[in-house]
């Protein structure tokens, strides 16, 4: 549970940062640097195949930590999950700009692997992926905030990186064990598969 007791630390250094403390900002870029080179890692294929400097994403992910320090608010699930999401996001938009190859696929998920074509094994993920279990329903927003308020801190944490990062990445970010991480999953699509089958028999 280290990372979940340094998560809970990080409001009042947070804050400090937000007000322009030069200290605090350190403090949080240096804490949370790490996970900007797991990004890295995770779209290295990517990367390579655009030619694109390391330094380049490097300083792209800085400036979105310098983004989650500005937009964060005590309303998200933690800030660990916040920062890697925003940084996640702004990379990828980075390289999208980055890519004159309009025709080349490239499969962004943690749980995909650019090789993977069969139908088995994606419907297998759908029955075990919370995201797939209400995003083709109508009300999809209701019901994702509904999940939400039933979550613990934890599985708010994993819920928010469930689709942008693999588990052992998640348990890398959260500093938390993978298993940690697997069981927050199976407690959340528990969860969410409750939620569906009470709204089925209203």
């Amino acid at each position: 549970m280290r990372g979940l007791l340094m998560m809970e630390n990080d409001y009042e250094v947070i804050y400090l940062a937000q007000e322009n403390d030069e200290t605090a900002i350190e403090y949080i870029i240096k804490k949370y640097k790490f996970i900007i080179d797991i990004i890295i890692k995770k779209y290295k294929v990517k990367i390579i195949s655009l030619k694109v400097d390391k330094d380049d994403i490097y300083n792209v992910g800085l400036f979105a930590i310098h983004k989650a320090i500005d937009l964060y608010n005590a309303d998200c699930a933690s800030f660990a999950s916040f920062v890697s999401v925003l940084i996640n996001r702004y990379v990828n938009n980075f390289l999208k700009l980055n890519d004159r190859k309009k025709d080349s696929i490239y499969i962004n998920s943690c749980f995909l692997n650019e090789s993977i074509a069969d139908e088995k094994l994606l419907e297998e993920m759908k029955n075990s992926n919370p995201y797939f279990l209400i995003v083709e329903q109508e009300n999809y927003q209701e019901l994702y905030d509904k999940i939400v308020t039933c979550l613990t801190d934890l599985e708010k944490a994993v819920f928010s990186l469930f689709m942008d990062f693999t588990p052992q990445d998640i348990a890398n970010i959260l500093g938390i064990e993978r298993k940690t991480v697997y069981n927050a999953i199976g407690r959340i699509r528990n969860k969410t598969q409750k939620l569906l089958a009470n709204k089925e028999k209203i």
